[in-house]
C-alpha cells in the first residue's frame, strides 16, 4: 500500500473522501522549500517575504507583466514584457 493509499485509508476511516483536485495539486508542492522556511523564525520569513515583494515590483516596474509570487516560475520572454527594448534574447 502506498502513502497515498493509506492517507486515504485514513480520511475514509472518518467519513472523508479524498478532493481529487487536492491531490491533484500536492504533486507541485516543494516540501523541501516548506521544511527550510519552517526553520526560519517570524521574522526571517517575513523579512523572505518583503525581499520577494520588492523584486517582483522591481520586475514589474522594468516592464514584465504577471510576474509570478515564485522565483522559480519568473519567465523571461518578450510577450510578458511591456519594454520596447526587450528582444528574444530571453526566450
Amino acid at each position: 500500500m502506498t502513502i497515498e493509499e493509506e492517507r486515504a485509508a485514513v480520511l475514509r476511516t472518518y467519513g472523508i473522501e479524498p478532493d481529487l483536485v487536492i491531490e491533484y495539486y500536492k504533486q507541485f508542492i516543494d516540501r523541501e522549500e516548506l521544511r527550510r522556511n519552517l526553520k526560519l523564525t517570524v521574522t526571517q520569513r517575513f523579512e523572505k517575504a518583503i525581499a520577494m515583494q520588492q523584486t517582483r515590483q522591481e520586475l514589474t516596474d522594468a516592464g514584465y507583466e504577471d510576474v509570478p509570487l515564485n522565483y522559480g516560475e519568473i519567465e523571461r520572454s518578450t510577450s510578458r514584457c511591456r519594454s520596447p527594448f526587450m528582444t528574444n534574447t530571453f526566450s
